[in-house]
C-alpha cells in the first residue's frame, strides 16, 4: 500500500478493508523453501538461517507436488454455525508461492489443521523471513452460500434510483477524467465517504436474509445424531476418486 504511486491505493476503501478483515498468523523463522520439480513428498527442500535453527519443524514438505506446509500449532474453535477461511494474506504477493484457500469447520472439529503454500517453479527459492503473513483468518457462515442465488438481469430492470446513480457517476467520472492533468486525476471518493452521487448519505445496515428451504438444509431423521452436520452442501463426488 505503501509503494503504490502517491499511495493511491489508500483512496481505494474496498482493499482497505479487505486487508482489515481477519487476523494475521505471522512466520516465526526465517527460513528458505526450494522445490526440485518432483511430486513425492521429499520435493521441498528447507534450509533454516541460523537465528531460526531452534525453529526447524516450522514448516515442512508433507503432500508432495511443490507444497509447502506449516503447522499452525492452535485448535481453533468458533460458534456454532461459523467456520473459517484460511487464506493467503491479502493484496499481498509473495514470489514463486502461492498460498492456497481452504474452508474448516470450526464450530465442531477437534483436529487441527495446516496452512499450504504452492511453489510454483521448481529451483527458485522461495525466502520466508521472520514476520511475514503465514496466513489470514476470516469467519465465514458455513451456510451463508445456500442463502444465496445468482441471477443475471439487464440494465433497464434496475431501479430507476439505482439505474440514475450508477449513470450520474460514470458521467462525473468521464468529465472529471477528461479535464484532469496528467497524473492528477482526482478520484471521486463518494464511495469512500459513504453518500450517493446526488450526495445524499447512504442508509447502512442490514436486513435479516431468511435461509433457503430445500433438501440441503433439512437433515435426514436416520442421521446420527452424535455426528457433526455438514452445513456446506458442494458435491464432492468428483474428488472421490
Amino acid at each position: 500500500m505503501d509503494d503504490t504511486y502517491q499511495k493511491i491505493a489508500y483512496r481505494c476503501l474496498p482493499l482497505i478493508a479487505a486487508n482489515q478483515a481477519g487476523w494475521i498468523i505471522r512466520c516465526p523463522a526465517n527460513f528458505t523453501a526450494t522445490w526440485s520439480g518432483k511430486i513425492d513428498n521429499y520435493g521441498v527442500r528447507l534450509a533454516y538461517a541460523s537465528d531460526s535453527s531452534h525453529l526447524t519443524g516450522t514448516a515442512l514438505s508433507h503432500f508432495g507436488s511443490g507444497v509447502l506446509t506449516f503447522v499452525l500449532p492452535w485448535l481453533f474453535r468458533t460458534p456454532p454455525g461459523i467456520g473459517l477461511l484460511i487464506r493467503g494474506m491479502t493484496n499481498e504477493v509473495k514470489e514463486n508461492a502461492v498460498a492456497l484457500d481452504g474452508v474448516v469447520e470450526t464450530d465442531w472439529s477437534p483436529y487441527t489443521f495446516t496452512m499450504n503454500w504452492k511453489i510454483v517453479r521448481p529451483e527458485i527459492p522461495v525466502h520466508f523471513k521472520r514476520g511475514d503473513a503465514v496466513c489470514m483468518l476470516q469467519p465465514f457462515r458455513l451456510d451463508l452460500l445456500e442463502r444465496f442465488d445468482c441471477s443475471f438481469e439487464t440494465y433497464d430492470s434496475l431501479p430507476p434510483d439505482v439505474r440514475k446513480g450508477f449513470e450520474d457517476f460514470a458521467h462525473r467520472r468521464s468529465v472529471a477524467s477528461a479535464v484532469a492533468p496528467q497524473d492528477h486525476y482526482d478520484t471521486q471518493r463518494d464511495y469512500f465517504a459513504g453518500r450517493y452521487p446526488d450526495g445524499a448519505v447512504a442508509h447502512y445496515g442490514t436486513c435479516p436474509v431468511e435461509p433457503r428451504t430445500g433438501a440441503a438444509n433439512e437433515r435426514s431423521p436416520a442421521a446420527d445424531a452424535s455426528a457433526p452436520e455438514h452445513r456446506t452442501t458442494f458435491d464432492l463426488k468428483p474428488f472421490a476418486r
